[in-house]
């Protein structure tokens, strides 16, 4: 009996030790997020700023690395200066496959968020003959399609038919 409870004991503990404790991503997720559309090449593209990057090996690589390992990404670079106090990740990505909050947490999750600390994020949708727009900031769970509220007509086309 008490061998079997021993085991039992033994069995629990370490199961108890094992056991992954929950991060709680609610404050990485507090982030502003500002939404442009641009004309352009059809691509998104976000800027995230982060602070308490050190070093530009280290920690430029990390980033990069833990960026370019999310699928959807398609590339991630960092902008980084030791005279700043926070730094710029710029990231071209595919918003059907990969979502803003994913991109956050990725840097959040780098040592279970206690080194970086993402503070603003600007999302720029570039589409072909669009007319930029700041369509303002929004919080994470507050997403939205820019494309589906702004509908703007190619004004110069407009004005080029006018003249002729």
């Amino acid at each position: 009996m008490s061998k079997s409870l021993f085991v039992a004991l033994l069995l629990a503990s370490f199961l108890w030790s094992c056991a992954e404790t929950a991060i709680d991503n609610s404050a990485a997720l507090d982030v502003p997020i500002t939404h442009v559309v641009k004309a352009g090449e059809t691509k998104t593209v976000a800027t995230l700023e982060i602070e308490g990057m050190m070093c530009e090996k280290t920690c430029v690589n990390k980033i990069q690395k833990e960026l370019q390992s999310v699928a959807g990404v398609t590339s991630a670079d960092i902008d980084f200066d030791a005279d700043r106090k926070s730094d710029l990740a710029i990231v071209e990505f595919d918003p059907s496959i990969v979502d803003e909050k994913s991109l956050i947490l990725a840097i959040h999750d780098i040592a279970e968020g206690k080194l970086y600390k993402v503070i603003r994020m600007e999302v720029v949708q570039y589409e072909p003959g669009q007319s930029s727009v700041k369509v303002g900031e929004v919080q994470n769970d507050q997403s939205f399609d820019v494309r589906a509220i702004f509908q703007f007509p190619n004004i110069f086309g407009l004005l080029e038919k006018l003249i002729r």
